[in-house]
């Protein structure tokens, strides 16, 4: 899913592809999920909660990070209009950001309990909630 503001652009060799989002939300798939981040493995364990910073080069400014950076988020970050990135587990209630601050991408990984801030679009997401069972 992605998010434009304003009016929405695409580009000339893929009328599917759009050029300004501003937020791009992804749902990884337990089966794929390894193929959709990539083989790259750039740090230890995640720990719940810290910020991480990412500089241009995408290298990682403290020893905490993702498991890996998706393949797509390389591209990605080269879109102007991105602010936000947004990973989904579907076999657990865990939701990763990647931010845009200034010229700076941060990560945050968001559990039970938490709430998730897309300021980009002033948008709060309550991660008990994504994940209740709509049965009951």
């Amino acid at each position: 899913m992605s998010v434009v503001c304003g009016r929405a652009r695409f580009a000339s060799d893929d009328p599917q592809a759009l050029t300004n989002p501003v937020v791009i939300v992804e749902v990884l798939s337990p089966t794929t999920e390894q193929s959709d981040r990539g083989e790259k493995y750039i740090g230890s364990a995640l720990a719940r909660g810290p910020i991480v910073s990412l500089n241009r080069a995408a290298s990682w400014t403290t020893s905490t990070s993702p498991r890996t950076i998706p393949l797509r988020y390389r591209h990605y970050r080269r879109l102007e209009s991105l602010r936000e990135y947004v990973l989904v587990a579907q076999d657990e209630p865990r939701i990763e950001v990647f931010r845009r601050e200034g010229d700076v991408w941060t990560f945050r990984e968001h559990g039970p309990g938490e709430r998730v801030m897309l300021a980009s679009i002033e948008a709060v997401l309550d991660v008990d909630a994504i994940y209740a069972d709509p049965a009951g």
